[in-house]
């Protein structure tokens, strides 16, 4: 039998990835350190409770307002108590994500740990890596935590397995992109108070600043060309620049993609242009996952490039 018959098959790449990342010790490094914080309890029970408090304060008004608890009641209770634990975890994605990521690098420099780590047999990858992983899995720890109450939906009713997918997809994407921008952030900063205002400050902008002057841009393009707005080419790019300006945004992507949703809508929407021709185009969802991952991926190269450069 030849030594190639003999030899073992290589493993698909999400395999190896996942054995790459769960063998790092930065990953345990920084999630044991974490957990074994006094503000890691209260960042664990603060939300549950909150959100707990939120729910049941949310449905006894829905059934007071209503002075019954008919089917209907019952469906506005699941709807509202939706609401609420998806709000919750956006807040924790776009405001928990940003602070926890952001002195992932700061506070070695602020420690003066950064020289031991980097004179370890540890890549620039990896430290990356697993400064990355680590902090969005304690974001995510935290949304984990939350699916008895978002179970109740199930209880109460009103809610379709489509919206569960859409926004809980888009709260995870956010997670992964927020905590980039903040890795990113904290390489660019020798401390943690610096690196945490100025990944706010990236994470406004990307999200509601850059919608908000790319719309006004916009406006101001089609005036000055002095171009009709029945044009089928302007409604097509109206189209098109609408659905990547929500898609921008967490927030406006939840939104739309709701609205989407209640047309029947999950993966595309399609509109019919003035000249006859029916326009198709992904749901906001789906733009947002793949902008998202692809921004993420970016940033984490980045930060990489940047900490790869300090060693030279």
């Amino acid at each position: 039998m030849s030594e190639t018959a003999l030899s073992p098959r290589r493993p698909a790449w999400p395999l190896r990835m996942w054995n790459r990342l769960s063998r790092n010790p930065i990953v345990y490094k920084e999630f044991r350190s974490r957990m074994r914080q006094r503000r890691a309890l209260w960042f664990i029970i603060l939300p549950l409770l909150g959100a707990a408090g939120l729910v049941l304060l949310v449905s006894l008004i829905v059934l007071e307002e209503n002075n019954t608890a008919d089917f209907e009641s019952r469906r506005q209770v699941g709807q509202a108590v939706f609401i609420v634990i998806i709000g919750i975890q956006a807040t924790l994605a776009m405001l928990i994500a940003p602070a926890i990521s952001a002195g992932a690098l700061a506070s070695e420099h602020e420690h003066q740990t950064y020289d031991l780590l980097r004179v370890t047999l540890l890549s620039a990858r990896s430290l990356v890596w697993g400064k990355f992983v680590a902090s969005a899995a304690f974001i995510l720890l935290l949304m984990l935590l939350q699916l008895p109450l978002l179970s109740l939906t199930f209880l109460f009713g009103g809610i379709e397995p489509a919206e569960i997918l859409v926004h809980t997809s888009v709260n995870l994407a956010s997670v992964l992109y927020f905590c980039s921008i903040g890795i990113l952030i904290s390489s660019l900063n020798r401390r943690a108070l610096p690196a945490t205002i100025g990944a706010y400050v990236v994470s406004a902008l990307l999200s509601i600043f850059l919608p908000l002057l790319l719309l006004l841009l916009g406006a101001l393009f089609f005036d000055a060309l002095d171009i009709p707005s029945s044009s089928a080419l302007v409604q097509a790019f109206l189209m098109a620049g609408g659905l990547f300006l929500v898609s921008l945004s967490p927030p406006a992507t939840m939104l739309v993609s709701e609205n989407f949703l209640q047309d029947g809508d999950l993966w595309y929407t399609s509109t019919t242009l003035n000249n006859g021709t029916t326009l198709y185009a992904p749901s906001p969802w789906l733009i947002f996952l793949a902008l998202s991952l692809l921004l993420t991926l970016l940033f984490l190269g980045l930060t990489v490039r940047r900490v790869k450069r300090k060693e030279r």
